[in-house]
């Protein structure tokens, strides 16, 4: 009797969008296997095996994984989770299993010292840059530094625990705060080293690009809007980016360099610029598309979904046949809702609902106790317009944002 062939299935590690990218995994017709920390209802229903499972314990889900090979045959894995990158890159390499980046290219984009590292060698918009492990060690960097500086931990995201320091006892302060802290956001033990950046002063973009066996394509370059503090929250993002001509033509120039040197020969990309009276210097890069509905602003101006393209990738489709839907809009923005200071949310939830606003969210109730905004994971909520040619997407998104009397108080 022969042997019982294995059923092909494709591991999903994490999940970022709520059913949008399980169903665009569906879309190849093949059984999913779900790990994810937690699995709710709707998403065990989509999928043929869920599995709760830690995460951040690499060596049990490659365990897991094994066990699985048993029964399945393991085609590809796929993640668009910035935490899970490694994670992923590390099942393929033990595993055998593709996935679109290298372990080391992993390691590169998600610690933000590695990529600093690198581009800082291949002499790619050099940063001025220190490490320190403990606030011990900062006297022996102090007369390298000039202020103002940026603290950040390596692999943290969603600029949590970023801090922009102008003296030495806001720097102290600064590395005390990230020093207290073993974890990072998704519970992964913070790296040891503590990053200390020279200030980039210029505006800031962010480069949403598709490579394809080393060949990449800029995508959409996105317009960021940050606050002004020693804190740097996203206020807001603008597709396509208000840019001089040639600064656009200096960044898309720059961004396959940057990829190469890190080791991306396949994936998408999010990659944060500043624009410098020095040319566009590299804030940092991310192995996925970008967050913050970043996705949905570039589907609507240029018909490209990242979310499609990362799969398209994954199942090794060619550069010169993207999927792509039709273009809806000529500008697309998202307004984020902050809290500047501790107190009560008043909005008007009547001008959300308007014509003008495509899509909104909010994370609490008018009239709820919300604490001040410090990262990208505690705003308030935000709101989506798109501009035609009669009214850019930012006009839009600063009508709404006066019409719906948002306060804290």
């Amino acid at each position: 009797m022969g042997e019982c062939r294995k059923k092909e299935a494709i591991v999903v590690i994490g999940t970022r969008e709520k059913n949008h990218e399980l169903q665009i995994v569906k879309t190849l017709g093949l059984p999913i296997i779900l790990l994810n920390t937690t699995v709710d209802l709707e998403d065990a229903l989509e999928v043929e095996y869920p599995i709760e499972i830690n995460l951040n314990d690499e060596e049990s889900v490659i365990q897991k994984l094994e066990e699985l090979s048993t029964f399945y045959e393991l085609k590809l894995i796929f993640t668009l989770n910035e935490y899970r990158i490694i994670t992923a890159a590390k099942i393929s390499q033990e595993l055998n299993v593709p996935f679109n980046l290298s372990y080391q290219a992993a390691v590169n984009c998600r610690q933000k010292k590695n990529t600093r590292k690198i581009l800082n060698e291949f002499g790619i918009g050099n940063v001025k840059m220190n490490l320190v492990q403990e606030v011990g060690q900062l006297p022996d960097v102090l007369e390298s530094i000039v202020f103002p500086v940026i603290v950040k931990p390596s692999n943290e995201a969603g600029s949590h625990l970023v801090q922009k320091c102008h003296t030495e006892e806001e720097l102290y302060e600064a590395v005390r705060k990230i020093k207290e802290r073993s974890t990072n956001w998704v519970g992964q033990q913070l790296d040891d080293d503590i990053l200390i950046e020279e200030f980039i002063v210029g505006p800031e973009f962010s480069v949403e690009s598709c490579t394809i066996n080393g060949e990449t394509r800029i995508i959409a370059i996105t317009e960021k809007i940050v606050t002004d503090d020693n804190f740097f929250v996203e206020v807001g993002h603008v597709v396509p980016a208000r840019l001089a001509t040639e600064d656009e033509l200096q960044i898309r120039n720059m961004i396959p360099l940057v990829l190469q040197a890190l080791g991306v020969t396949d994936g998408i990309t999010h990659t944060e610029v500043k624009v410098t009276t020095e040319g566009p210097k590299v804030i940092e890069v991310n192995a996925r598309p970008g967050g913050d509905r970043i996705p949905n602003l570039v589907r609507a101006v240029t018909g490209y979904d990242l979310f499609e393209l990362a799969f398209h990738i994954s199942c090794g489709g060619s550069i010169d046949h993207l999927p792509r839907h039709d273009i809806v809009a000529h500008s697309a923005g998202i307004q984020f809702i902050l809290a500047e200071k501790e107190g009560r949310f008043r909005v008007s939830k009547a001008t959300l609902e308007s014509s003008e606003v495509e899509e909104y969210h909010l994370q609490v109730d008018p009239d709820e106790e919300v604490f001040t905004t410090d990262s990208n994971y505690n705003r308030l909520g935000y709101f989506i317009c798109y501009g035609d040619e009669r009214e850019h997407a930012v006009q839009r998104l600063k009508n709404v944002y006066e019409q719906s009397n948002i306060m804290v108080f």
